[in-house]
């Protein structure tokens, strides 16, 4: 019995989502506000065979992922970058969500480093949000902390964001 390769049991465990369906509930904006609403594009969420769940929202440049649970070697990194990698090309900032991922090991952190130059090929600026204090701890003890520019809040990356565009 030859076992399906790795890729193929990757697509079949994903739930990709369709056309934009709700607003992001952190990021709604008031009227006036400098960035305008982001829409649901896409949500992986298999917690209990992958440990990590993905919400990808987008609008007409912004692309915000939202991971929780765990970056590590295996389906996790391939599950984000595929995705990313999908719908980065339609996107100028790409700003990631990390407050609740609650480890992340090698694999990961070379995912970030992959999506960071994937973003750059396309003119596209890369921001970390809110990194977990386990994962902050690693970007500092490997100095990814002087390659990412980070940020506390959503609220600040997106603000940025917007004043870098302008």
């Amino acid at each position: 019995m030859v076992p399906k390769p790795s890729r193929e049991r990757l697509i079949n465990n994903m739930d990709f989502m369709g056309e934009p369906s709700k607003p992001l509930p952190s990021t709604q904006t008031p009227a006036g506000a400098p960035f305008p609403r982001l829409h649901l594009l896409w949500k992986l969420n298999k917690e209990s065979e992958l440990k990590l769940s993905v919400e990808i929202h987008a609008n007409d440049d912004v692309l915000l992922v939202s991971c929780k649970g765990r970056v590590v070697y295996g389906g996790e990194t391939a599950a984000l970058a595929a995705k990313v990698a999908e719908l980065l090309p339609r996107s100028r900032r790409l700003v990631l969500e990390l407050s609740q991922v609650e480890t992340i090991d090698g694999a990961g952190l070379g995912e970030l480093m992959i999506l960071f130059n994937l973003a750059r090929a396309h003119n596209c600026t890369m921001k970390l949000v809110a990194p977990s204090p386990r994962v902050r701890g690693l970007l500092k003890l490997t100095n990814l902390d002087t390659v990412f520019e980070i940020h506390s809040t959503l609220d600040d990356a997106m603000l940025s964001s917007h004043s870098q565009v302008a």
